[in-house]
């Protein structure tokens, strides 16, 4: 039950159904999950040690927020640990890879309006997800599963522009050609700039 509360909670943070700040009554979430305050407690406190859920003992417990700082800093990360996964893929990508990422963007690149914002964000997060494997660097992977949770929170946000998402895919077929290309230096710059411009549209939205 600690399982099923804690992933039904982590959804709802990481989807945006329950909002920065907003309050987390034990019992009320108790009562609409159909389980006893247990479980649901010790939910809130895995969450709480990964930074989703903020807990006051005076005050209750709130989803934790992303502040202008948390975001920037994030993006900041993104952008040193991730152009060098580009950088990397470009050097060392097989067809195969290519491959699977043309299937990736192929699978959104006709979606448009804001009922395919999930598609397209979900694609995305499998696109850079796949370039952390294609670099071949296991550190890399493993820092971005470390801040994986507060990295999906924010680019929530940054999609939450209605043409970002389109804009987010163009991005991504420019980083596929540069790895296509097997230019290094081009995969790179274009993977920052490509979360630089995320990063101004999440700052926008806060």
């Amino acid at each position: 039950l600690k399982d099923v509360a804690y992933e039904r909670l982590k959804q709802a943070i990481l989807s945006g159904r329950l909002h920065p700040g907003q309050p987390l009554p034990i019992q009320e979430l108790a009562e609409k999950m159909e389980m006893s305050r247990t479980p649901v407690r010790e939910a809130i406190r895995a969450l709480e040690a990964e930074g989703l859920v903020d807990v006051f003992p005076s005050r209750g417990t709130f989803v934790s927020n992303l502040s202008v700082d948390d975001i920037r800093e994030l993006f900041e990360l993104r952008e040193a640990i991730e152009g060098m996964a580009a950088r990397l893929a470009a050097l060392r990508r097989t067809e195969e890879d290519l491959r699977l990422l043309e299937q990736i963007l192929e699978a959104v690149d006709n979606a448009t309006g804001t009922e395919e914002i999930d598609r397209v964000k979900d694609a995305g997060a499998a696109f850079h997800r796949a370039l952390a494997r294609i670099a071949g660097n296991s550190r890399i992977s493993a820092i971005r599963e470390d801040v994986k949770l507060n990295i999906d929170r924010a680019r929530l946000i940054s999609y939450s522009s209605p043409d970002r998402g389109a804009e987010a895919v163009q991005e991504h077929h420019q980083i596929l050609e540069a790895i296509r290309l097997g230019n290094a230096e081009l995969a790179e710059q274009t993977m920052r700039k490509h979360l630089r411009i995320s990063l101004q549209s999440a700052l926008k939205l806060i």
